[in-house]
């Protein structure tokens, strides 16, 4: 349902000229939409409009409206294929916006049409009209400016009831229409200023085994049954686009979530010759040769990423101009990563229809529905198959060991004594041989600390050196460790190295079960 200002409300519509009747209005250029206030018997105030399917399959447009009063004049509901402008998509009632510039004629599936019917209520007959080339091409647009290139066919008289026919009535069968709604009392009359009117698209607009899209749809009045008429009053919105094909997306998740991975995936359907209405989908990347491929299969990869942004470790294709089939459809996995194992496939058609096609969590379905004009969302999870690594134990332990060194017999009161430093240093074997880089010689030090400075006593004749607790060196058990401590000396006593075997350290543990 959309509302219109009502009333004696302004509001936003054609400027009455030359270049705004039905048949050129798509060549006027802006700003050609201005303030107007329509009659009442031509203000539509709310409009409503579905596309369903019947029991066989025909998909037909619904469109009701109401006025502020009931008079003359007729009613006409345009389809243009093609998107509003990119002016119009951001502002449909702006002043640098046309809705009807995107207007394509042609032939057959090529044309835009309008249909349209008396609103006095004097005539039940809809007409279909559809948008031709001047030129006689297959398909045509317009530039601004340049004239009416796409025109509104002009109708025989009497009009033509064959479909094929650019001007024809639509028979009974093939379209319902009701004005006014039935009296509750006998004394009562009918509210001649609503109606309704529903139209088959199937056999009136699409051509079988072909994909086709109305993007635009306008509602409009005109007083009079004239294309030179002005018009009175037009419903500008987004209203859903109306397509006989329908569309799938099929996400990819992982469990758990954010897991790098390449998956193929099958969609396709036991019911049609063809899945696609025109060429395959870019997306069915793993069809081969796209452009010349059976077009009974889509085969398309979907990659999984570790990115933490939430919605771009995951990917989804989006499948267009699906030949809608009804509840026929497959999605399957025939090929998965190694690392991974098909957890659950799950779809749910634009209806609220849910078809859980594969996992243990609830009973299966083998197909699920796809439906023209909507889009059938299904994901895929892959689940990451767990491995059992291969272990091996073994007993270790650690233990932190220190070294200390006292000096004894110092000549005492050396001017230089506070600078005299000690370095302790400790090696895996007994050659006790340092790195030397320059070399590429690695040796066998495991260690060696911070020059340390000395404590004195015994009237300076006697200094100590204890290795820092942060300085402690962890030592593996079973290994015989051995250390030197280097002395740096002052003016009175002589620097020195101890030997490499002159003190040793070992450990050993004992694990009790």
């Amino acid at each position: 349902m959309i509302t219109d200002p009502s009333g004696n409300s302004s509001e936003r519509g054609p400027i009455n000229g030359s270049t705004t009747k039905i048949g050129v209005i798509n060549t006027a250029p802006t700003v050609m939409l201005g303030s107007t206030n329509p009659n009442s018997n031509t203000d539509l105030n709310t409009v409503f409009t579905q596309s369903k399917r019947a029991v066989n399959n025909h998909l037909w447009y619904y469109f009701g409206w109401v006025r502020d009063t009931a008079g003359t004049g007729f009613i006409a509901l345009e389809f243009e294929h093609n998107e509003l402008s990119a002016a119009c998509k951001t502002n449909v009632t702006a002043d640098n916006c046309n809705p009807w510039a995107n207007r394509q004629g042609g032939t057959g599936g090529n044309a835009d049409f309008v249909i349209m019917w008396d609103q006095s209520g004097t005539s039940t007959d809809i007409i279909k009209r559809n948008f031709i080339c001047s030129n006689g091409a297959a398909k045509c647009s317009n530039t601004l400016g340049t004239g009416a290139l796409v025109t509104l066919a002009v109708c025989a008289s009497p009009v033509s009831t064959d479909p094929a026919d650019n001007c024809h009535r639509v028979l009974p069968a093939d379209a319902a229409a009701s004005f006014g709604l039935p009296p509750l009392r006998k004394q009562d009359l009918n509210d001649a200023s609503r109606g309704e009117v529903a139209i088959d698209l199937t056999t009136q607009v699409f051509t079988s085994g072909t994909c086709q899209s109305f993007a635009n749809i306008i509602p409009g009045t005109v007083t009079g049954n004239s294309d030179q008429a002005d018009y009175k009053d037009v419903v500008l919105s987004k209203f859903p686009a109306v397509s006989n094909c329908g569309t799938v997306t099929i996400t990819k998740n992982t469990s758990p979530e954010r897991l790098a991975g390449e998956f193929k995936y099958s969609l396709t359907t036991d019911n049609l010759a063809t899945i696609f209405g025109s060429t395959v989908d870019s997306d069915c990347s793993e069809n081969t040769a796209l452009e010349n491929t059976d077009k009974k299969v889509c085969n398309g990869k979907l990659t999984t990423t570790a990115v933490a942004a939430p919605d771009t470790y995951n990917e989804t294709d989006t499948i267009s101009d699906l030949l809608e089939a009804d509840t026929h459809w497959t999605l399957t996995e025939p090929t998965v990563d190694s690392k991974f194992a098909l957890d659950s496939i799950d779809c749910t058609d634009s209806d609220g229809g849910t078809y859980h096609l594969y996992g243990s969590s609830a009973t299966t379905v083998s197909a699920f529905k796809v439906i023209a004009g909507a889009t059938t969302a299904c994901v895929i999870v892959n689940k990451l198959v767990k491995t059992t690594p291969e272990a091996a134990t073994a007993q270790t332990g650690f233990a932190q060991i220190k070294d200390a060194i006292t000096l004894t017999k110092l000549t005492p009161d050396a001017s230089d004594k506070g600078d005299a430093r000690v370095t302790f240093a400790l090696y895996s074997a007994n050659t006790c041989i340092d790195p030397k880089p320059a070399d590429n010689v690695l040796g066998n030090r495991v260690y060696i600390s911070d020059p340390i400075a000395l404590t004195y006593s015994n009237q300076n004749q006697t200094a100590t050196a204890t290795m820092l607790d942060a300085n402690a060196k962890s030592i593996a058990p079973g290994i015989t460790y051995y250390w030197r401590v280097t002395y740096t000396g002052d003016v009175f006593n002589n620097s020195f190295t101890t030997s490499c075997n002159s003190e040793t350290g070992s450990v050993s543990f004992t694990f009790t079960p």
